[in-house]
């Protein structure tokens, strides 16, 4: 082996919690959670959108 250098970059101790929560493994169960969140918000504003086009429609034809 020849001796070599290697550019290294020093953590901050501020840093280091950012750090850590970037390599924690991947939670399944939090991300599902958002998931299902947003897509019932979709299917939520869908419903609402359809029914005041529901609405909308019977008050034009009359």
């Amino acid at each position: 082996m020849a001796p070599g250098t290697v550019a290294a970059y020093l953590i901050d101790p501020t840093q280091a919690s950012s750090i850590n929560a970037a390599l924690a493994p991947f939670d399944y169960g939090y991300a599902s959670a958002i998931w299902a969140l947003a897509f019932s918000m979709v299917v939520g504003l869908y419903v609402v959108s359809h029914g005041i086009g529901t609405v909308l429609g019977f008050l034009r034809r009359g």
